[in-house]
Parts: C-alpha cells; structure tokens; sequence
C-alpha cells in the first residue's frame, strides 16, 4: 500500500520519472523497476533504516544503492539517489501508482474501481465495462468492490 503522497510529492516524481522514460523509450523498463524500487523500500526494516536520523545523505544513498539488483539501470539508480536525498523513499509505492497512471493514459486505457451497493454477476461487470469503455472511447478496466453500507448505486474512483 502507499504511503499518503505528501503535496503531490509522488506525482511530480512520476511525472520526472515517466518524462525521462518516454523520451528514451524506456517505459516497460521503468515499469518494471519502479514496481522493484516499491518492493525495497516497502520493507519494513528498510524503511526503519532509512528512518534512522543517524544516517547521512552518502550513508542512505549507499544502502539505497546496495539494495538494488545487480545492473540495475544508471537513471533509475539517479533517481533513486534523488528520492533517498529527497527522504521520499516513504512515496516508492504512490509513485509507482502515479507512473501506472501516465502509462495507462499514454496507451488510452482507464482503470476505474466501481463500488457498488450488492455483487454483479460476471455477465453483468462485463457489460458494465463495455458500456464505460464505449461512453468513454477508450479501454477501461474495472475493479469491482461491494460495499452493502451503500444505500444503493455506487461509487467510482481511478
């Protein structure tokens, strides 16, 4: 889960991110390690260590980069450099949603999650989808929830 993206902090680094990816061509790339650099610093005892104020900027910078794979990409281990000195190693996971989101709008496509009051039956979702990907003019994927405190109808969020 991400963290509370503190000011738009996670979009503007996304947006940094996706830019530099776009323009090389990189996108899939990206993908793929920004999910990665999530998984490093969602650790719990990672993210302890990167709390600790004892750690200097050089100190956190070189566990960052200790903590990556084996040839992991120059730019993406600049940007983690620029997160670790940024202390936003906290947003890894709401920066990747925000990547997620530029590339699915890139590829026009939507990803919507619909809560609705009572469950649909599968022929209905797809319907639902259809009919959102069509009102749209664009590919939309739906995450269906059911919350039965809602009176009725429900609730769509991207």
């Amino acid at each position: 889960m991400s963290a509370p993206d503190a000011g738009g902090a996670a979009g503007r680094y996304a947006h940094a991110a996706f830019e530099v990816a776009s323009a090389k061509h990189q996108l899939p790339g990206w993908r793929t390690d920004l999910s990665e650099i999530e998984r490093i610093f969602s650790d719990p005892d990672v993210s302890l260590a990167f709390a600790n104020p004892r750690l200097d900027d050089r100190k956190r910078i070189g566990l960052a980069l200790a903590l990556l794979p084996q040839g992991f990409d120059r730019d993406r281990s600049n940007f983690v450099k620029l997160l670790v000195m940024g202390r936003r190693t906290d947003l890894a996971g709401a920066i990747r949603d925000e990547f997620e989101a530029l590339l699915a709008e890139a590829e026009g496509r939507t990803e919507l999650r619909l809560t609705l009051a009572e469950d649909l039956p599968a022929e209905g979702r797809r319907r639902l989808s259809d009919l959102l990907s069509k009102k749209l003019g664009r590919e939309v994927t739906v995450e269906f929830d059911v919350d039965p405190s809602l009176i009725g109808g429900g609730r769509c969020r991207r």
